[in-house]
């Protein structure tokens, strides 16, 4: 295992231990929003039966499964502005072009404003 999945592990299990110490008083509920791209639904929780993933297929049951999202350009780049700012291929150039669009914002960014510790490791 290389020092950056160890140190990414290690960021992931500080995030979660404090994020629950957040939400202990009942305020506002913790959120864990995991987006993986190119991954397709290949998981058992999306009902894919040659795919063993217990522990993804328990956070699952225990969460909010987003099962549709759609996108207008089959590439990984418009995928990801779409699904954190909502906005159309069109709106963002089909790429990271969402930065210059007046007034938009992304999911993160909202969850920062509303006072929630936020991080993010990866593309996303």
């Amino acid at each position: 295992m290389s020092l950056k999945h160890i140190l990414s592990f290690v960021l992931f299990g500080t995030i979660a231990s404090s994020s629950s110490v957040l939400a202990a008083d009942g305020a506002r509920p913790n959120v864990l929003f995991i987006a993986i791209d190119d991954l397709r639904s290949q998981l058992g929780c999306y009902g894919d039966p040659r795919m063993i993933t217990p522990n993804i297929d328990r956070l699952a049951e225990s969460g909010v499964l987003f099962e549709q999202h759609y996108v207008s350009q089959p590439i990984c780049v418009a995928s990801r502005a779409a699904l954190l700012t909502s906005l159309r291929a069109e709106r963002t150039k089909g790429n990271a072009g969402w930065a210059k669009v007046p007034g938009v914002q992304t999911i993160g960014r909202t969850f920062g404003d509303s006072g929630y510790f936020t991080a993010a490791l990866g593309k996303i």
